[in-house]
């Protein structure tokens, strides 16, 4: 797969935020469903599609290089799935609110999850963490990255500036195949150089995937 074009990349970055935003609102909405408050619910949901809808287009409007055509329409019917979603279940709870088209909204959520998980390795979600976390206005007081590699947008924008000071728990494999440990030890010296309060680990025997025993040791280190 081949590099994406700057305006690629920009495209991408203006999509994952508020496609993101907008699954967490409606994980949110499935832990209180509740019918008699279906619109409250939906007033949740709402603004999600003013917000995606925009970066969809964009996405949508951009010439693609060839190889990365299977990205691009994963993230755009990812992203209509989304709305259509959030436009059912605005319109099912219209009064008189109709609980089984609730349900029967909010079960495409789980399709959506399914056509998303595939890009997973191409995001490599580690990468995207720091990209994104990094950028100005971003939440996240803590970042912890998991076998990925630092983005060299990070590098070119000015962003890495702002690790300084920020606690950052960055966690490689030893025997990663897919980023080669090298590229996580050059991150810790430039998220060092930048003034990051960072926690390195380089674990001997993990490859590249997630490492969920060290769990236990992430979520002690966000509460210190």
């Amino acid at each position: 797969m081949s590099a994406a074009p700057p305006a690629v990349v920009d495209a991408i970055d203006a999509l994952l935020p508020p496609l993101l935003g907008a699954f967490e609102r409606v994980e949110w909405v499935q832990r209180h469903l509740y019918p008699p408050l279906a619109e409250r619910l939906a007033e949740q949901l709402a603004p999600g599609v003013d917000a995606l809808g925009g970066p969809l287009r964009d996405v949508e409007a951009l010439a693609w290089p060839d190889d990365l055509h299977v990205l691009r329409d994963r993230l755009v019917d990812v992203a209509r799935q989304t709305l259509e979603l959030v436009g059912a279940f605005v319109e099912a709870a219209r009064p008189p609110a109709e609980p089984i088209g609730l349900y029967r909204a909010l079960r495409r959520f789980a399709r959506a999850q399914e056509a998303l998980y595939p890009l997973a390795p191409v995001l490599a979600g580690a990468t995207y963490a720091l990209l994104c976390g990094l950028r100005d206005g971003m939440p996240f007081t803590h970042l912890a990255p998991a076998c990925g590699v630092l983005h060299p947008t990070l590098l070119t924008s000015g962003d890495l500036a702002r690790a300084s000071g920020r606690p950052i728990y960055l966690v490689h494999g030893a025997l990663d195949w897919m980023f080669p440990v090298y590229t996580a030890q050059m991150a810790r010296d430039a998220l060092q150089a930048a003034g990051a309060r960072l926690v390195y680990r380089e674990i001997a025997d993990l490859s590249h995937t997630y490492p969920r025993d060290e769990n236990a040791k992430i979520l002690d280190w966000l509460t210190t």
